[in-house]
């Protein structure tokens, strides 16, 4: 059902779709009674990430589409059902003559050509293939925000801080023009001045701290949760990190899922383009069945077979728009 995992965070545990839940026999709306974790005291980025992964509603939601993309598939793959039909004819018609009332009990089933079944079957896995890689997708997406999110606090956090220290220098500065000017020693427009000074520095700490709160409530949402009860999270924005260079990162692109989904993609158009090809070729109905003469009381078999005339619909346009498909994936 799943992808091979892309390197970045490829160990950890993903928030998918209970196994009690894919048996046949399963309730699909059954949902995991494992309690959602929202964390307190400080926090990493580690954690976050895990946490995200393993809780975030949006990968959840993909989970379950890759999982029903699988039962897609394999009923896809089924052959039709027979069918069963019972006629009367001639009753109550004259009394005498040719016309002898029959009843007919057929049973009937398409017998499909072309490998139907098997083209089928193998377009309902290969569009299975691509959920698996947009469950892949998402999973990097949702590591790769809750990563994001958490460099915003950190970020916050700093803002904080510094507007914390700028307040405390503004409220020293104002004090020593307020002594200043107590003892006449500096005109009151330098008092004012300070006191201006600090209520920008108040505003300027308020604004931080409604930020912070924000971007704490955005990481929260990563995983679930309504509201951050973590204390802190820990993070230093001074350090440097070393970027790989271009011709590196042209090298990993093959890995990333938006571009290693285009093999299957192709694979999956092409498969539309056989199963096309094959639904141009008409299947025959063959019955076999009783007929039963009740003024006779006499019982003959039946044998039938019907089979459609490809005159009004050859299936041309589809079999050409699954070609142009192809083309456009390429």
């Amino acid at each position: 059902r799943w992808v091979e995992p892309r390197p970045y965070h490829a160990q950890e545990q993903t928030a998918q779709p209970p196994a009690s839940v894919l048996d046949d026999d399963a309730d699909a709306s059954h949902e995991s009674a494992d309690a959602a974790t929202n964390p307190t005291g400080e926090l990493t980025l580690r954690d976050a990430v895990v946490l995200a992964l393993r809780q975030s509603p949006a990968l959840a939601s993909a989970g379950w589409g890759s999982a029903a993309a699988e039962h897609d598939a394999r009923q896809m793959g089924r052959p039709p059902n027979p069918r069963v039909s019972f006629a009367a004819e001639n009753f109550a018609g004259p009394e005498r003559g040719d016309t002898l009332e029959r009843h007919t009990l057929r049973i009937s089933q398409v017998i499909e050509l072309a490998d139907k079944r098997e083209r089928r079957l193998e377009l309902g896995y290969a569009t299975q293939r691509l959920a698996a890689w947009d469950y892949e997708e998402r999973r990097i997406e949702v590591a790769s925000l809750a990563a994001t999110r958490y460099v915003a606090v950190v970020a916050a956090q700093q803002h904080v801080g510094l507007a914390r220290e700028q307040l405390a220098l503004a409220q020293a500065g104002f004090e020593v023009a307020e002594d200043r000017f107590a003892n006449g020693t500096a005109p009151g427009l330098e008092r004012d001045q300070a006191t201006a000074r600090v209520a920008l520095r108040r505003i300027a700490l308020e604004q931080a701290q409604q930020q912070l709160a924000a971007a704490r409530a955005d990481l929260a949402a990563s995983w679930g949760s309504p509201a951050a009860l973590f204390s802190a999270v820990s993070g230093d924005l001074d350090g440097r990190i070393d970027l790989p260079g271009l011709e590196t990162l042209q090298l990993r692109l093959g890995q990333s899922p938006a571009v290693a989904r285009w093999g299957d993609e192709v694979a999956q158009r092409e498969a539309a383009v056989a199963l096309a090809r094959a639904n141009a070729v008409t299947d025959p109905t063959a019955g076999v069945g009783l007929r039963y003469f009740p003024e006779a009381d006499e019982t003959a078999g039946v044998f039938e077979v019907s089979w459609p005339l490809a005159v009004l619909d050859d299936n041309a346009d589809a079999v050409l728009a699954a070609r142009l498909r192809v083309s456009q994936a390429s």
